[in-house]
């Protein structure tokens, strides 16, 4: 009689191929980032919020298949709906861990991980029927959020002892969401043109000196798309 050679475990690792890999890659990252933040710096229930947020960014990993352990039920998983229930759990998490309180700058960073898992939920909806690139999907989400830290700005302006400072810093983010905006019609002859110099130099204005900088970093992921041609 033969001898039966023994099943091996199949394990490998592969690039993230497509826009919304790439968005969610990303996600994973920033979500095991502030994981690991809330576990060594809060107390009390926002360290099982943190650990929480880095089994979230181990699940996603896998439905993203970038690491692949040989069961091909975990192919099956990559569906928008899967993905956009994990980016409302994180949204959850990252909403408690704040207090609650997503109307100041600072609470609002800890929103990056879930809009970005939300965001490529929506690329991966409309793959099949959008009309823009996905770099342009996600450079208007990322001017819609800017838009966003500009109203708390201006809200928490009267109140605040960097009064002057938030209202140039908002008046800056108008300026430069208005220039995105701009270079993305094609009706209107503007001299600065929809490209990558352009959204790198937007996003790190954004990033710098805008509310928290979540919109303008989400407005550099878009540049990194751009790079890789989506």
């Amino acid at each position: 009689m033969g001898e039966t050679t023994p099943s091996k475990l199949k394990f490998s690792v592969t690039a993230p191929s497509g826009a919304t890999k790439v968005v969610a890659l990303m996600a994973a990252l920033v979500l095991i980032r502030e994981g690991i933040w809330l576990f060594w710096n809060s107390s009390g229930i926002n360290i099982f919020f943190g650990i929480m947020e880095i089994i979230l960014a181990g699940i996603l990993i896998i439905v993203l298949n970038i690491v692949d352990f040989g069961v091909p039920f975990f192919k099956k998983l990559f569906l928008w709906w899967i993905i956009l229930i994990l980016g409302i759990l994180v949204l959850m998490f990252e909403i408690f861990a704040s207090g609650y309180n997503i109307l100041t700058a600072a609470s609002t960073g800890f929103l990056l991980g879930g809009l970005l898992v939300v965001i490529a939920a929506i690329l991966e909806l409309v793959a099949s029927k959008q009309k823009m690139k996905a770099s342009q999907i996600v450079a208007l989400f990322g001017a819609a959020y800017t838009i966003f830290e500009i109203i708390l700005l201006f809200l928490t302006s009267s109140t605040s002892p960097l009064f002057t400072q938030n209202i140039y810093h908002g008046i800056l983010g108008i300026i430069f969401v208005a220039l995105l905006l701009i270079s993305m019609q094609k009706k209107i002859d503007l001299k600065i043109k929809y490209e990558w110099w352009v959204v790198l130099i937007i996003g790190f204005v954004l990033f710098s000196w805008v509310g928290s900088g979540i919109g303008g970093t989400i407005i550099l992921i878009s540049f990194i798309l751009m790079l890789l041609a989506y």
